[in-house]
């Protein structure tokens, strides 16, 4: 099943969400923020996903490169949703192709549809199922269903004869009879056993009443036989027993303190083989680089955001993204407009790769920032936001493959 993703506020997304849903075979995901944007792209891996202009003041095209940065070849078809015509058009090198979504709906469907059918082996159905508009949709009341006036509530009684059903109840002994209770007797020795059948339930009044009853049993407790003492016999047979004890005891005992007594010392037994661990050996999960600050991490925000944790120090805030229960990616942003250290980057580069060098491939302007793209002893990636004036980083994104 293939998956579309939308990341837009906009009402036109909704309104286009719901009427190519019944025309796709798969799964339209409506989201309106770009953090959940990222995680289901890198969860559910759409095969197109639609971005708006700007949302809470983040540029869109900046998501669509930083998604074809991280997936390459591997990266979804990417659509710009132009909010409003002051935005600017599709970067050719972030998104594939645009929508004006401040067109009539109409429009922009027929937009949407063109986009849907260049997508690589997407099934898109002719025409949409007959909707129901909401002001003409029937209410739960209205779905309920009626009792006609000509029946009435109360059914009317048949003039077919009906069976009668009356439960069974046993029968009760007859007046003057008293029933047999039965009393704890102690089972005679020259008595065989009889096996007691219990009776059948229809004849549970016939072993009560009428000349069968079953008359009551009168139980005597027995007094348990006389056991007389132990023969001479038995009792020289236990002396013998006993003895067999004692000597198997200090028997043991002799040969557990004969080395103390002699002066003997037990030779102490080999040590067990060791096995050498190799180098590196562990579980295989990415460790996080120490210098991020593991003691104040925010809560609150991963509950909101699957798959990433927040590290904050007063100057610096840390982001980490797992992909089941490995690290991929590492942002470090300054905070409240601030910097990035350059031996904040030196110290993470070598705890995490083991050296601080990296190789710029290419540089780009966006959005007022100089944007170094990098690859790190072939290991990773890495890009470095710097400030035109002063030259300083403002964020790096680490990534691993």
């Amino acid at each position: 099943m293939q998956n579309i993703l939308i990341i837009s506020n906009d009402t036109q997304s909704q309104s286009v969400t719901d009427f190519f849903q019944p025309l796709v075979r798969g799964q339209i995901n409506l989201v309106t923020d770009f953090d959940q944007g990222l995680k289901e792209v890198f969860d559910k891996r759409p095969v197109a996903v639609f971005i708006q202009s700007e949302i809470a003041g983040i540029s869109g095209d900046a998501v669509a490169k930083h998604i074809k940065g991280l997936l390459r070849d591997d990266s979804p078809r990417l659509v710009l949703l132009r909010d409003a015509p002051e935005r600017p058009p599709a970067s050719r090198h972030a998104f594939d192709d645009s929508i004006d979504l401040f067109l009539p709906l109409e429009e922009v469907l027929k937009l949407t549809r063109s986009q849907l059918e260049k997508v690589a082996g997407l099934e898109l159905l002719e025409a949409a199922p007959p909707t129901i508009p909401p002001e003409s949709a029937p209410s739960i009341a209205a779905q309920a269903p009626t009792i006609s006036p000509q029946r009435s509530e109360t059914p009317e009684p048949s003039t077919a004869p009906r069976a009668t059903i009356t439960p069974h109840r046993p029968a009760a002994p007859k007046p003057g009879t008293t029933q047999p209770t039965a009393k704890p007797a102690a089972v005679r020795k020259s008595a065989p056993t009889q096996k007691r059948v219990a009776p059948a339930p229809g004849a549970a009044g016939s072993h009560a009443v009428g000349t069968g009853a079953i008359p009551p049993i009168n139980a005597t407790v027995e007094t348990p036989p006389f056991e007389p003492g132990l023969t001479p016999r038995q009792t020289t047979s236990r002396i013998w027993l006993y003895l067999c004890i004692l000597l198997a005891l200090l028997l043991g005992g002799a040969f557990f303190f004969a080395p103390r007594w002699f002066g003997l010392k037990p030779k102490p037994a080999a040590p067990a083989a060791t096995a050498n661990l190799p180098v590196g050996a562990g579980t295989g999960a990415r460790p996080i680089p120490a210098i991020v600050p593991l003691n104040n991490r925010d809560a609150a925000y991963g509950t909101s955001r699957p798959g990433w944790d927040r590290y904050l120090t007063p100057t610096l805030e840390y982001l980490v993204f797992k992909e089941q229960g490995n690290m991929k990616a590492l942002q470090v942003i300054g905070r409240d407009g601030g910097n990035v250290p350059e031996p904040t980057v030196t110290a993470l580069l070598r705890d995490a790769f083991h050296s601080a060098g990296y190789t710029v491939k290419s540089t780009r302007e966006q959005d007022g920032y100089l944007v170094e793209e990098g690859t790190i002893s072939g290991k990773g990636e890495i890009l470095f936001y710097r400030k035109k004036t002063p030259a300083t980083i403002r964020a790096i994104v680490v990534t691993w493959p």
